[in-house]
């Protein structure tokens, strides 16, 4: 797969690539079902989702992180985060991490989750939900959509 990524983002994190292949006409053609399940698992009230492509690129990691920025997680943009990956065969999953009682990851609790084509990963963020990309080889790329849940009722 080549890199269809914009070369001026730095190592660390994800490059936003133009769209690839449908997928993201798919996801928006399923989001009243993705927005269903997701409200059915996790008792929220979303409606949409916002999603874009990313790519980690040859020699690029994505840090750990929790993507839980509480004044950001409203009633507007819920706290469900999620991943499909796009690679045509398996390449690396995500990386999730166990905390400590101060809420702080926990670096050796590592587990590698997710990876294989068109499998989705959802998940409810908080102050807790440690995660990052490591890219073992380097010497590949990973495509992913990044999933975001919204409730956009709310700002009518």
């Amino acid at each position: 797969m080549e890199d269809l990524s914009d070369e001026t983002y730095f190592v660390d994190g994800p490059r936003h690539v133009s769209p690839y292949f449908n997928i993201l006409e798919l996801i928006k053609d399923s989001e009243k079902e993705f927005a269903d399940a997701i409200n059915e698992v996790w008792g929220v009230d979303v409606d949409g989702i916002n999603c874009v492509n990313n790519m980690i690129s040859k020699g690029q990691n994505l840090h750990i992180h929790n993507d839980y920025y509480e004044e950001h997680e409203t009633a507007n943009f819920p706290p469900v985060r999620g991943i499909i990956y796009c690679n045509p065969k398996y390449n690396f999953g995500t990386n999730i991490y166990d905390h400590d009682e101060n809420k702080n990851f926990i670096q050796e609790s590592m587990q590698t989750i997710g990876g294989k084509p068109g499998t989705l990963f959802l998940f409810r963020v908080s102050e807790t939900s440690w995660h990052s990309a490591i890219n073992p080889d380097g010497n590949s790329h990973r495509l992913i959509v990044s999933l975001q849940a919204v409730n956009r009722k709310t700002s009518k």
